[in-house]
């Protein structure tokens, strides 16, 4: 299932919130109806927190099955309200704090901004125990903005090369598709909150767009 919808009326909802197979982080002004796709589309257990003090989840988290990667930035107040959860919580001391921005994180293996710190990019493999490729994708070091991976597909920016098409596909272990969202924006993940069940785009994605996150994520 895929649903449309916006975060107080900004399609760019990627920003405000991250998702896993089985939760999410809003940030705590998070409108009802925004809430209630997500929930209901991703059968996800809601989580309230403001990272880093802001409402840019999206932008600072990058949440997998049992686990969160953070920019140390964060305050020890939002690690403890995860570890509640029952989430472990792994800080990443950068200067890149956007880590959604800068990583992307597939089946077999992941993406990295190649500015990135040496020891961070060795931190992170050491953490998850995969490798990391230091790659830019269609010239942009922001690989995690212009591509979007859950456990199933991954959506990639339609500027991409047949070339980084490939490369995309055998670092992450996954099949996927090249597209835009909300209406012509390649900047992927900030415009889809998705896992293994379903997807949320931002209220602006055409049909043809939702038509190809579909075959990405593997919808059909």
């Amino acid at each position: 299932m895929i649903r449309r919808s916006s975060y107080h009326g900004n399609p760019y909802i990627g920003l405000f919130i991250e998702v896993s197979e089985s939760f999410s982080l809003f940030p705590t002004d998070v409108n009802k109806k925004l809430r209630s796709a997500v929930i209901e589309t991703l059968n996800v257990e809601p989580i309230y927190i403001n990272i880093a003090e802001s409402n840019l989840n999206g932008a600072y988290a990058v949440a997998l099955e049992d686990m969160v990667l953070l920019p140390s930035i964060c305050s020890e107040e939002e690690v403890k309200i995860l570890k509640e959860k029952g989430i472990d919580v792994f800080l990443v001391n950068t200067k890149f704090n956007a880590l959604n921005n800068n990583i992307v994180i597939g089946k077999k293996g992941g993406l990295i901004n190649p500015r990135m710190e040496e020891e961070v990019k060795k931190s992170i493999e050491d953490a998850l125990g995969i490798e990391l490729e230091a790659r830019r994708i269609a010239n942009y070091s922001t690989v995690g903005s212009v591509v979007y991976a859950t456990n199933k597909g991954f959506l990639m920016t339609y500027k991409a090369s047949d070339k980084e098409f490939k490369l995309v596909e055998d670092v992450l272990g996954l099949e996927g598709e090249r597209t835009s969202l909300n209406m012509g924006t390649q900047f992927i993940s900030l415009s889809i909150l998705a896992n293994s069940k379903g997807a949320v785009v931002g209220e602006l994605t055409t049909g043809i767009e939702l038509a190809r996150v579909e075959q990405g994520l593997a919808f059909i």
